[in-house]
C-alpha cells in the first residue's frame, strides 16, 4: 500500500518552526515536583455543580491550573522573560499558551492575560478554543505569543515527561495525570493524590533558583485554591 499525504496546515507549520527554533536557541533546563491535588479535588467537587447550574457547562481544573500559573508569573515575571536581539524583554501581562487537542492535531492557543480573569472567564476562555481546535477555526493570531506553555495530561498521559519549549516562550510547564501515591504529611505516610510535575526554561534568561520559586507558587496556590477562585 502507498503513504498517504496532505499537506501540513498554517497553523501546523508554525508550531512546528517555533519548536525547532526554541531547539535550536535555547538552553534548555528542566525541573520536577509534586503536586498535592487534594484541596483542589475537594474544591472542584464542591463547586462543580453549581458551576454547572449556573453557566450551563462543566467545570475541569484547567482554569484553575492556568489561575495558579498566572499567580506564579505575578510573583516571578523573571519567567516571562524574552530575548529579542541584544535585549532582555519581560512580558506585562501572563498571557498563557494552554495545549489542546484539534482537528489535525495538538495546538498550543494562547488565553491573554490570566492573571486578570477569574475562573468563570478562564473556564469559558478555554472552551472557546478548544470548541475553535475541534473545529479547525484556529487563527494564527490566537497561536502567536504567550510567556508560557501549559500542558496538562489527561488520565491516560505519562507519569513523567520533559515539556519543549515553544519560541518565543521561556518557559513550559507540564501537569502528569494524577495518580494515588504515598506521600509524608505531618510525619507520617498516608496515601495521597499526587501529579508529578515539570518545568523547563530557558537557562540564558530565567535563573534556576526563579524557576524553583515559580514552581513553588505554583504549587502553593493549588494547595490553598479557594484564593483561586475568590480572585479576579
Amino acid at each position: 500500500m502507498n503513504p498517504t499525504r496532505r499537506p501540513l496546515s498554517q497553523l501546523e507549520i508554525r508550531l512546528a518552526e517555533q519548536l525547532v527554533h526554541a531547539r535550536l536557541h535555547a538552553t534548555t533546563l528542566t525541573i520536577f515536583g509534586e503536586l498535592d491535588c487534594a484541596a483542589l479535588n475537594d474544591l472542584h467537587d464542591q463547586v462543580a455543580g453549581a458551576f454547572r447550574m449556573k453557566y450551563g457547562s462543566d467545570l475541569n481544573l484547567t482554569p484553575f491550573l492556568t489561575k495558579a500559573a498566572a499567580r506564579g508569573l505575578s510573583q516571578v515575571p523573571s519567567l516571562m522573560n524574552r530575548i529579542e536581539g541584544d535585549e532582555c524583554v519581560t512580558a506585562a501581562t501572563a498571557d498563557i499558551a494552554v495545549e489542546i487537542a484539534g482537528a489535525s492535531g495538538r495546538f498550543q492557543p494562547v488565553v491573554r492575560d490570566c492573571g486578570h480573569l477569574a475562573i468563570p472567564d478562564l473556564a469559558a476562555a478555554l472552551r472557546d478554543l478548544s470548541d475553535k481546535a475541534a473545529a479547525g477555526t484556529l487563527t494564527l493570531p490566537e497561536l502567536h505569543g504567550g510567556v508560557m506553555t501549559l500542558i496538562c495530561y489527561g488520565p491516560d498521559g505519562p507519569d513523567n515527561s520533559t515539556p519543549a519549549l515553544s519560541a518565543p516562550q521561556s518557559a513550559a510547564l507540564a501537569i502528569h495525570p494524577v495518580r494515588q501515591r504515598p506521600a509524608a504529611r505531618d510525619g507520617e505516610i498516608a496515601i495521597r493524590p499526587m501529579a508529578r510535575i515539570a518545568l523547563s526554561y530557558d537557562a540564558r534568561i530565567i535563573p534556576t533558583a526563579d524557576a524553583a520559586a515559580f514552581l513553588s507558587a505554583f504549587c502553593q496556590a493549588l494547595q490553598s485554591p479557594v484564593g483561586l477562585l475568590l480572585d479576579a
